[in-house]
Parts: structure tokens; C-alpha cells; sequence
């Protein structure tokens, strides 16, 4: 995720987490070659709601506390 100042459209910070999968926890050769992510990176990803509340502090300590506050491209 990045943010992005909506008036120069450069970007001015980003955030990096992976997501532990739930229903598919096993990542394909296929995905692997794709995105480059590791099965072990996968293993030790925290749950949604965990990286979520991350993400969340994250933006508040951006100013983005209010919608319109900020603008994210993920």
C-alpha cells in the first residue's frame, strides 16, 4: 500500500505486509514464480485482522485518520 499526495501524485510513504491465507495456505509453483514470495514468508504471515490493525495505526500515524484525509493505492 502506498499513499500518495494527491496534488503531485508522488508517493511520500508505503506499507509491506503479507497475509496469512486461510483458505489456500499452500502457495503453487505457479504463485511463487509470479509474485516471487516464499512459502516460509507466507508461514510466518500474521492473520487479516492483525495486519489490518497494523495498517490502520499505520495511516493514523500518517494523518489519514478520516476519509478524504489521505489518498491509498494499493
Amino acid at each position: 500500500m502506498v499513499l500518495v499526495d494527491a496534488s503531485t501524485y508522488e508517493i511520500f510513504d508505503e506499507y509491506r505486509s503479507y497475509v496469512k491465507p486461510v483458505y489456500h495456505p499452500t502457495l503453487t509453483d505457479f504463485c511463487t514464480q509470479l509474485t516471487g514470495s516464499t512459502q516460509a514468508e507466507v508461514d510466518a504471515a500474521q492473520e487479516f485482522e492483525t495486519v489490518l490493525d497494523e495498517v490502520t495505526r499505520w495511516l493514523e500515524s500518517k494523518g489519514c485518520s478520516q476519509p478524504g484525509d489521505c489518498t491509498v493505492v494499493t
